[in-house]
């Protein structure tokens, strides 16, 4: 969110750059303390670190630190509010 505020939109290789950020100097983290960082993460993002491109470091499954930083509402979530009834006419 922080990227897209201050770019406007989505930059990846901002967003890419605060997720460096947040690994190496707990950027936005709380407490600044990044901790139970998995494998996969780790070898993204030091891809990243490397110069390998935002796009490229996540690996084949897709499971790199773009998907396991971003917060993310379960499908089945329910946001607030009544239930929504459908009417018949």
């Amino acid at each position: 969110m922080a990227s897209r505020l201050e770019c406007g939109r989505f930059a990846l290789t901002d967003f890419a750059g605060k997720l460096l950020r947040w690994v190496d100097d707990g950027y936005l983290a709380v407490d600044g303390d990044v901790f139970d960082r998995g494998i996969q993460t780790a070898e993204a993002m030091s891809k990243l670190r490397d110069g390998v491109s935002p796009r490229e470091s996540g690996g084949a499954h897709f499971d790199g630190p773009a998907c396991t930083a971003a917060p993310r509402r379960p499908a089945r979530m329910k946001l607030s509010g009544p239930p929504r009834t459908q009417t018949r006419r």
